[in-house]
């Protein structure tokens, strides 16, 4: 079978209608490639290309030097029919004007680099990019800083990459992509704007880029609520999240984002109604171990996943979901997340084209991965259907799985894709960022700065002008953080700001050491012309908790009878395909493998071993008293530590999540490493957000949900191992 790309019918168009909309075009891929490499593959005749959804994630592009070649690959792919989105994530050595001063700190100290950085690559590459991805899951590991200064980052990428489309010259090679082009695609340009018209002189209908957000790799939260208020929406030209959880729960994950982002709504007259298109830049199934990926069931439960998570995107009508990932890729040594295996010997290709001896067909078998063989049956079909000619067929310098074969062959013609509507104001050309001193450490989880010394610190305000005219105005300080200008500066002063420049404030901080709790800050730019819009910067500090005394709130010394409320409720919940039964142990509910010993306060799981299910973790689970509260402002606390001593300086892993009584599982990122020495747990309420592979239904925030579990995911590198857990209890703080 050879299912040929058709663009007309497939290929999907891109067009502006109050903001940006799309038009969905079947499946797209998350190449793991830079677009001269994927090329290459291309030009090798792999299946691929007459196979590929609209849109194709590519890894950065060549930002110095001479960038010929870079440019015919990007020409070439949209000859192919194919959008591009560039993923861009610049070293840590690339920012000329260094970095904060925390560790693992990725984002330029000075953001005028930035914008120019954008501005440059914009025009450089005008016309030969459909979208340029400004980072990669903030929200973890990827982004040490705080939400806000990543905002502020964002918003000089987004400034300059407008300013770079606009006003660069387009790239000459760009002209290639318009050869090979059907008649009915030049006669709609033509229709749209004619041949003299702007927008015609480049390969896509839009000649301007869209610029959207970095993914974010959970689901909606505290993380989400601050870029939102720090004025994401007026600063991307699409919504884009990751997704990694079970199938059954995407839509509830979708639904969650499309409530988080649709309810902001408010404003007066200045606000506009915004069209966001949904990126969903990489999404994927994580479940196959190294021994997995490698057997018939392991890769049949690869193509499940993804065609159950495929029939949810197609009728949620999704603009721009990329599969993650088009080439064989083996994560750490644990999680094999490759749409394609490893390419098999080539003497291996042969034996199979001649077929072996004894076979009766005389030809090979029609279903073969390697040295897997497949069956129609393993399918749920009872004989061989069109799609599954293509595995093991080449792409991508691998062979194709199952899960990759049916979503090649299972394009459908575009559709409008269902966008999401938002009331924003325009966005600003003021940009306001804040770096903290030595004293203001920031700490991401609790979406602010803890003031160091007894509710004190210092930063430095800085206020950024990336328009053509001198802005002058004045400011507006908000919340019950207090902030002060170290002499000669003055917060109360009218500020003028000239155009590229860059204006510092220093700063002293204070908040009230009375007890432990987080004091939100605003600042807003007031431009005195009245047509600018007006610039926002939110944070919050808080003060160092050393000689305050703990008052505890809640302890969890419950016996198993006042739980039994919610204890019912949990082994009756419903499961998804992969994720573990617990049974009952005592008050506890615990996978196959995990005992639970309880010593007054203190809490000890041996684990013996892992539940059947794929590449799931031993689980503990303490049903809580019914009508158990997380009092607002409290903070749960424990200690922990593993008995055994570190093998070979690896650590073991522990996770903690409240079961709440829709099925989320809520925590707080990242996994805390665990070792034989005693450590300590503390985050407050509202730190918790969505994590995956629980359900994904709404309310998707904390404090709206009613608790009915703790649970714990315990990863050991050895077996058997003791994790301890002593003094778990909601506390507070006070002098």
């Amino acid at each position: 079978m050879r299912i040929r790309w058709a663009p007309t019918r497939r290929a999907g168009m891109i067009f502006l209608v109050a903001g940006m909309a799309l038009r969905a075009a079947g499946m797209g891929f998350d190449s793991g490639m830079t677009a001269p490499a994927l090329v290459a593959r291309l030009d090798a005749g792999d299946p691929f290309v007459a196979q590929a959804g609209a849109w194709v994630h590519v890894r950065g592009v060549v930002e110095s030097g001479s960038q010929v070649a870079e440019q015919a690959a990007l020409a070439e792919l949209h000859r192919r029919g194919l959008r591009v989105c560039v993923l861009l994530m610049p070293t840590r050595e690339s920012w000329a004007t260094g970095l904060r001063s925390w560790p693992g700190a990725t984002l330029p100290l000075d953001l005028r680099e930035a914008h120019d950085r954008m501005m440059r690559l914009a025009s450089s590459y005008r016309g030969l990019v459909d979208a340029w991805e400004i980072g990669n899951e903030p929200d973890i590991g990827f982004v040490p800083e705080n939400a806000e200064n990543y905002m502020a980052y964002l918003k000089a990428c987004y400034l300059g990459a407008r300013e770079g489309a606009l006003n660069g010259q387009r790239s000459a090679i760009s002209d290639q992509s318009q050869k090979g082009r059907s008649f009915w695609w030049h006669l709609w340009r033509r229709l749209r704007g004619g041949s003299g018209s702007e927008e015609s002189r480049f390969p896509s209908p839009v000649h301007r880029p869209l610029i959207i957000m970095a993914p974010l790799a959970l689901p909606p939260g505290p993380y989400l609520e601050r870029l939102i208020g720090n004025g994401l929406l007026s600063y991307t030209d699409g919504f884009n999240f990751h997704y990694y959880g079970y199938a059954r729960d995407f839509t509830g994950v979708y639904r969650q984002f499309e409530n988080a982002v649709e309810n902001q709504r408010g404003g007066d007259n200045t606000f506009r109604l915004k069209r966001l298109p949904v990126f969903i830049t990489e999404f994927g199934y994580g479940l196959l171990d190294g021994v997995a990926r490698e057997t018939v069931a392991g890769r049949v439960r690869q193509w499940a996943w993804f065609r159950d998570v495929n029939a949810q995107i197609r009728e949620l009508r999704i603009a721009a979901p990329m599969a993650f990932l088009l080439t064989p890729y083996f994560e750490r040594g644990v999680n094999e997340f490759g749409l394609t295996a490893p390419e098999t010997r080539q003497e291996a290709k042969g034996e199979r084209r001649e077929g072996r001896a004894g076979d009766p067909r005389g030809q090979r078998p029609r279903l073969q991965l390697g040295a897997m063989e497949f069956k129609p049956q393993d399918f749920g079909a009872k004989k061989a259907e069109p799609w599954m000619e293509l595995i093991g067929k080449p792409v991508a310098g691998g062979e194709a799985t199952p899960a990759l074969a049916w979503l090649m062959a299972d394009a459908k013609p575009g559709h409008p894709s269902r966008d999401w509507t938002v009331s924003v104001p325009d966005s600003s050309p003021v940009v306001i960022d804040f770096v903290a001193g030595v004293d203001a450490l920031p700490y991401k989880s609790y979406q602010g700065f803890m003031l160091m010394d007894s509710g004190r610190g210092h930063g430095e305000l800085r206020l950024y002008n990336f328009s053509a005219a001198r802005l002058s105005g004045s400011l507006r300080m908000s919340g019950s953080a207090a902030a002060r200008a170290i002499a000669p500066a003055s917060l109360s002063d009218k500020i003028t700001l000239e155009p590229g420049a860059m204006v510092t404030i220093p700063l002293e901080l204070e908040t009230s050491d009375a007890d432990f709790s987080v004091h939100s800050w605003t600042v807003d730019f007031l431009p005195d012309n009245s047509t600018v819009p007006p610039a926002t910067f939110t944070t919050a500090f808080f003060p160092n908790a050393t000689g305050m005394t703990k008052t505890v709130q809640v302890q969890l010394d419950h016996d198993e009878k006042s739980a039994e409320r919610n204890y019912s409720r949990l082994l009756q919940r419903e499961l998804a395909v992969d994720e573990p039964r617990l049974v009952s142990q005592g008050r506890w509910l615990v996978t196959p493998g995990v005992k639970v010993t309880e010593d007054g306060t203190t809490w000890s799981f041996e684990v013996t071993g892992y539940p059947p299910e794929p590449l799931r973790p031993a689980m503990a689970e303490l049903p809580l008293l019914t009508g158990f509260k997380f009092p607002p402002g409290g903070m749960f606390t424990f200690d922990y530590h593993a008995t055994l001593p570190l093998e070979n300086d690896r650590q073991e892993a522990m996770e903690m999540y409240f079961r709440t009584a829709n099925g989320n599982l809520f925590h707080v990122w990242p996994p805390f490493p665990v070792t034989d020495l005693w450590q300590t747990y503390t985050q407050n309420r509202e730190n918790f957000t969505m994590g995956f592979f629980g359900r994904a239904a709404l309310p998707w925030q904390f404090e709206k949900n009613e608790c009915v579990s703790l649970v714990f995911y315990f990863r050991p590198h050895r077996l058997p191992t003791t994790y301890e857990i002593r003094n778990a209890e909601i506390v507070s703080w006070k002098k």
